[in-house]
């Protein structure tokens, strides 16, 4: 649905079904360490898609802070085609409940030239279920 400023939302809810925090340098944080994860999608309890994820670490605090910035790609494979994502986070923590605020770079299939941006967050922490808005750019949704 379209709004006034010429976006569409598409609200999803994501189940984790993977996750990994590769920690590949230093024990603790490092630069080049990767947090990878895999989510299912839903909406309104239909099954509508999957989402590939890694994040690799570009800058942290030293202990005992937990603050760590990721730079984060990712695809979320719908129905009708891909959205790609991209964004640069600062958590506080890996167990960061968000919200995430990342750009829609691109996408296939009926997502094709999509921008925008999504939002993420987790409602009931520490529950492996997320909230994703998708706000589209509407105009490239009608080519």
């Amino acid at each position: 649905m379209a709004d006034r400023n010429g976006e569409q939302t598409l609200r999803l809810v994501a189940h984790q079904t993977h996750y990994d925090f590769l920690d590949l340098g230093a024990a603790g944080y490092s630069l080049g360490d990767q947090l990878a994860f895999g989510e299912t999608f839903s909406k309104r309890g239909d099954s509508v898609g999957r989402s590939g994820i890694a994040c690799t670490v570009t800058a942290f605090e030293p202990p005992p802070s937990d603050v760590v910035t990721v730079n984060c790609v990712g695809t979320l494979r719908l129905k009708d085609g891909q959205v790609n994502l991209q964004g640069l986070l600062e958590l506080d923590g890996l167990a960061d409940p968000g919200p995430f605020r990342v750009a829609i770079t691109g996408g296939t299939g009926r997502y094709r030239g999509a921008g925008g941006e999504a939002v993420a967050w987790q409602p009931n922490p520490p529950e492996n279920r997320y909230i994703y808005e998708l706000r589209l750019d509407a105009e490239a949704l009608r080519r």
